[in-house]
């Protein structure tokens, strides 16, 4: 843990730590968690069908919205096309016999980095080219299908060309270390946070539930990295506000759900961070509730026991050793953490 700050360094952490909640609310419901991984991309909902737009209408359209010192044909066509809401778009490109939704265009960006190939595909695939297409008579051409994929590009928060940005990133957060800096390891924690969000992200849109699949697409350790915030996390927390404890519990159980190893790996370590940091924030009665809890529903009860007294040795002595003594009456030497137990016992 870093040692006090100045003030205004305080303030700044203090700011950062808000806009982690501002900015997370989509993992943070206290809904119970569903399996995501499976969950389909929603459709734009249909809009009545745009009228046929007459060949007049069009060049009056685009050039009203073309820059007043820019009249070219080309500058004229950008400026209808930039103008045109991504449902029309979609809609154009349905009458061109392309019958694909939001979704289907949000996938082909996921799985494919170069935009190039996806319109030679898409042109390909459906037979495009074979159509007669005159943007000045039909209200759009060819180049449409450019515009869509652009337009849907921009809606996205993570397309196929962000993975080799978005492992980098993950590597790097790895090897992170505690500073004296609040302000920069608060900035850390906000960084981090976001990775774990697009990697939630990129699960739901290519409909990943197995890790190892997620560390092959991303040629990156997601447990490596998972492991890592958590300790970030425990160690800032403390010092932070209890709605930060609460947010982040629910945030990690969100994440933690997205693959079944990751999740059994981290389900105790998780139950303990938090009633450790539920007790540090003064709500004894939920921290030692989650003990109470992992005491009857698990076996490895002398490292529990060394956490519960661990973490009441420097606010509560007396309680430490309470729970130490309790933990001697079902622990002996041939456990693990019988001797730290028993040292907790004697101070």
């Amino acid at each position: 843990m870093a040692k006090k700050e100045t003030t205004t360094a305080s303030a700044k952490a203090e700011t950062k730590k808000l806009t982690v909640k501002k900015e997370a609310k989509r993992l943070t419901s206290k809904e119970p968690v569903k399996r995501v991984g499976t969950k389909k991309v929603e459709k734009i909902e249909a809009k009545p069908e745009p009228k046929k737009v007459a060949a007049k209408e069009v060049k009056k359209i685009a050039h009203k919205a073309a820059p007043k010192a820019v009249k070219s044909p080309a500058a004229v066509k950008k400026a209808y096309y930039d103008a045109m809401s991504l449902e029309d778009c979609i809609a154009n490109m349905q009458r061109m016999n392309v019958q694909y939704h939001y979704e289907d265009y949000a996938q082909l960006l996921t799985d494919e980095s170069d935009v190039k190939q996806l319109i030679k595909n898409i042109r390909e695939g459906n037979h495009l080219d074979a159509l007669e297409l005159d943007y000045e008579k039909d209200g759009y051409d060819q180049d449409l299908v450019k515009v869509t994929l652009d337009k849907v590009k921009k809606s996205m928060d993570l397309t196929a060309a962000d993975f080799r940005d978005l492992r980098k990133k993950i590597a790097a957060a790895a090897m992170f270390v505690m500073q004296e800096d609040a302000e920069k390891n608060a900035e850390e924690y906000l960084h981090e946070f976001h990775l774990c969000e697009r990697i939630s992200m990129l699960a739901k849109r290519r409909r990943i539930d197995a890790l190892e699949d997620m560390d092959a697409l991303l040629g990156t350790d997601i447990m490596a990295f998972t492991d890592h915030f958590m300790k970030l996390a425990y160690a800032l927390l403390p010092t932070w506000k209890y709605e930060d404890v609460v947010f982040y519990e629910d945030f990690m159980y969100a994440y933690l759900s997205l693959f079944d190893v990751l999740y059994e790996e981290y389900e105790q370590r998780i139950q303990l961070d938090c009633a450790d940091l539920y007790i540090l924030h003064g709500d004894r009665g939920r921290g030692n509730a989650g003990y109470d809890y992992l005491l009857r529903e698990n076996q490895i009860k002398d490292y529990i026991y060394y956490r519960f007294a661990h973490v009441y040795e420097h606010i509560d002595p007396d309680m430490a050793k309470a729970i130490a003594q309790a933990a001697l009456g079902v622990v002996d030497d041939r456990y693990v953490y019988y001797k730290d137990i028993a040292e907790i016992q004697n101070r």
